[in-house]
């Protein structure tokens, strides 16, 4: 279920094919996370929009071994008065090169090993390179506006196999950009109804 309330920030959607699952014991956000992460199919392929510094990247990597994982971020600012106050608006005053550059030393050995693959563009040209129905998952954590965060979903959904794990960070009401993201995440699940479900919900969060 999508809880209304305005404590929920993240989803985790098991496109096409599912069986509900029970809510579980309160957790805090990092908790969370850290259980998506680990709840992901092993050995899989997935990809992550919205990488910043990878330090979630990292975690999949870790917890879910995938044998390849997609990362994608275009790590340019956004000069629009709506992201004015986000990471990468042009008040940040943060070197979009630097951390490019820091994700690729950072995860250099998987880069090199075939493991990890980083695309420095947009989500929609990232996910337009790749097959329909090649992903195991797909973790969204990109920019959080509306139109933003529905084109991912959308992209992602078509991405992912039969059976695969669409998961979404920050579904929140009262923040993110005009709840951005829970509107998103209501159409997919509206446009899909017969082949996307919410998994499970807990504390903050919601898979």
């Amino acid at each position: 279920c999508i809880s209304k309330s305005g404590a929920v920030r993240k989803a985790w959607i098991r496109c096409r094919s599912s069986r509900p699952r029970a809510p579980i014991r309160s957790m805090g956000y990092a908790e969370t996370r850290l259980r998506v992460a680990k709840s992901l199919p092993k050995n899989a392929i997935g990809a992550e929009i919205g990488v910043w510094k990878g330090d979630f990247s990292a975690v999949l990597l870790r917890e879910a071994q995938p044998s390849c994982l997609h990362l994608i971020d275009p790590w340019q600012i956004q000069s629009d008065p709506g992201h004015v106050e986000a990471w990468y608006g042009a008040s940040s005053g943060v070197d979009m090169d630097a951390i490019h550059q820091h994700v690729v030393a950072r995860f250099a050995r998987e880069i090199g090993l075939g493991q990890i693959s980083v695309h420095r563009a947009t989500s929609y040209n990232a996910m337009q390179a790749l097959e329909d129905a090649s992903l195991d998952f797909v973790y969204v954590d990109g920019d959080h506006a509306y139109e933003a965060v529905k084109l991912n979903l959308m992209m992602s959904y078509a991405k992912i196999r039969s059976g695969g794990l669409l998961c979404v960070d920050d579904h929140r009401t009262g923040k993110w950009w005009g709840d951005g993201v829970v509107r998103a995440v209501n159409e997919l699940l509206g446009t899909y109804s017969s082949g996307a479900q919410v998994m499970f919900c807990a504390d903050s969060q919601m898979i």
